[in-house]
């Protein structure tokens, strides 16, 4: 059975065009997720995942992130799920992709960022993951 919460508008606002979006956490087949609603995030610099879990549930429990055709300009912050194992954003603005944006995550599976703009990687964006 899949169960979803969705937690309705923005969770708050702070200075510099950042936002804070909620969360649509489920459990699904291939492990607990936090999925971002679809948002047109192009006019912020910087986005922070919050949301309420389902009953029983924690970032700890979050393995898979997901995010479709939000405009992030960069990687939004996720660095709160430490046992992420399957990241998508895709269809977006970014850039470019830093050393610290996946920094926190050692157990990364797979990562898809397809229908990007990516033009530039750090040398070392990819140095924490597993081989």
């Amino acid at each position: 059975m899949l169960a979803t919460l969705l937690i309705i508008g923005f969770i708050g606002f702070s200075s510099a065009n950042t936002i804070q979006v909620p969360c649509l956490f489920s459990n699904a087949p291939r492990g607990y997720t936090c999925r971002l609603p679809d948002v047109n995030l192009a006019d912020q610099d910087f986005v922070i995942v919050g949301g309420e879990h389902l009953a029983g549930q924690n970032d700890g429990h979050v393995t898979n992130f997901i995010s479709i055709n939000n405009n992030f300009r960069q990687f939004p912050n996720v660095s709160r799920f430490n046992n992420l194992r399957h990241v998508q954003v895709t269809g977006g603005i970014i850039e470019r992709v830093t050393r610290d944006d996946f920094a926190s995550h050692r157990l990364l599976q797979t990562i898809n960022l397809g229908n990007n703009q990516i033009s530039f990687f750090d040398e070392d964006a990819f140095s924490n993951l597993p081989e």
